[in-house]
């Protein structure tokens, strides 16, 4: 029983001692390329958080993750964007 596991083990060395330093042993995936979304689909998107349908999203209504959102498009100052 000790015999094969040496055997196996000289085996495996042997294997191991062929392969290239320098080659990656997994091939790199290809970075993936999203598309630029869409305005319409921004807007379809945030209005889905509007809970009581009035036509405006409020810092309430919305995620916290995503409450940064309002910050950076409001332009007006006010807490809540029409649609």
């Amino acid at each position: 029983m000790r015999r094969r596991y040496g055997v196996m083990l000289m085996v495996l060395f042997a294997v191991i001692a062929r392969l290239p330093l320098s080659a990656p042993l997994v091939k790199a995936a290809e970075p993936v390329r999203q598309q630029p979304a869409k305005p319409e689909a921004v807007v379809a998107r945030l209005m889905s958080f509007d809970t009581n349908h009035d036509g405006r999203v409020t810092r309430a209504e919305l995620p916290e993750r995503m409450r940064g959102l309002l910050v950076r498009g409001d332009f007006t100052k006010g807490r809540a964007r029409w649609c």
